[in-house]
């Protein structure tokens, strides 16, 4: 890899007109060159295109029909020239110094293949910020990332085009999830390193796609499992129990989140006839308190943590 490489950034939108700009101006406001910027507008009928047209060759639009994210970010790749390629999705946002903290590693270590950043989240709903669990180191890390993918954003990575190729692109069968199922191949070949910096603001928004799309939530994440167990038998065998415990575990909050008790009970049962664990235990008991209350104590908790309710 040459000492300046050129990173390509990716940015699938659709129908995300007002924020994909900000997504484009922050990846255009990098300090770091040389960088291309591509958005792959899928089939958008708002007025994506017409918004983004004023930034003339300081970025490369592509235009396709509606064929879903997977898609879109592989005709971002396929188009790209650069050595590296960052992915940033179109409702998120990096800071000024993203991409060049996360060059640094690649250049000092030839044998990283993955770079990721710590990130934060903001509700813009409720104007709320927050971090989510996160991993934070680097090495080897499939193994950790078949258990449960915590933290690792798709705005937040940075991979050599070489480790793409040799795993492949976004599985186009996956209509979510394929984020996890592209990193979890990549920490079958690749090692991983972490930058602990906030660099990246996820923002949630009630077009998000994981809240459109939010009853496909389950299904394809144990797509994903499947798929990495029948891929490497012998790498995630013993682990193949845990990470369906941790797995309906997480439906089973999506549901609990919604005051939709009786469906969260029910994950939570499935989670600890796989592993008991105590996250589930904890949450199934909480799951037969009457709603009102249930509603009560999220309100205690917002206020104990980010000084409002919500």
């Amino acid at each position: 890899m040459s000492m300046r490489p050129l990173v390509s950034a990716i940015i699938p939108t659709y129908n995300n007109a007002a924020l994909v700009v900000e997504a484009v101006e922050s990846a255009l406001a990098q300090t770091y060159a040389p960088l291309e910027v591509i958005v792959v507008d899928d089939g958008s009928t708002d007025d994506t295109v017409e918004r983004l047209a004023c930034y003339g060759s300081r970025l490369r639009l592509i235009r396709q029909v509606n064929r879903g994210p997977a898609v879109a970010r592989n005709a971002g790749i396929r188009a790209a020239r650069g050595e590296v390629i960052a992915f940033l999705d179109s409702d998120d946002i990096w800071f000024p110094q993203k991409v060049e903290r996360s060059i640094v590693p690649m250049l000092a270590d030839p044998g990283i293949g993955v770079v990721y950043t710590d990130f934060c989240v903001h509700d813009l709903a409720s104007g709320r910020r927050y971090q989510l669990p996160c991993y934070r180191r680097g090495g080897w890390m499939a193994r950790d990332l078949f258990r449960e993918c915590r933290g690792v954003s798709t705005s937040a990575l940075m991979v050599r085009r070489a480790c793409l190729e040799r795993v492949g692109l976004f599985d186009e069968d996956l209509f979510r999830a394929q984020d996890w199922d592209l990193i979890l191949r990549l920490a079958e070949q690749c090692r991983f390193h972490f930058v602990p910096e906030v660099l990246v603001e996820r923002r949630l928004h009630g077009g998000s796609l994981s809240v459109r799309h939010a009853d496909k939530y389950a299904r394809y994440n144990l797509m994903v499992i499947e798929k990495a167990r029948a891929r490497r038998p012998d790498l995630y065998r013993q682990l193949y129990r845990e990470a369906l415990a941790r797995a309906y575990c997480r439906f089973g909050l999506a549901h609990y989140q919604d005051f939709r008790v009786e469906a969260a009970r029910r994950e939570f049962l499935r989670s600890l006839q796989f592993r008991l664990n105590a996250p589930s235990l904890n949450y199934l008991v909480r799951s037969f308190l009457p709603p009102a209350l249930i509603r009560r104590l999220r309100q205690w908790r917002l206020r104990t943590q980010f000084g409002q309710t919500g």
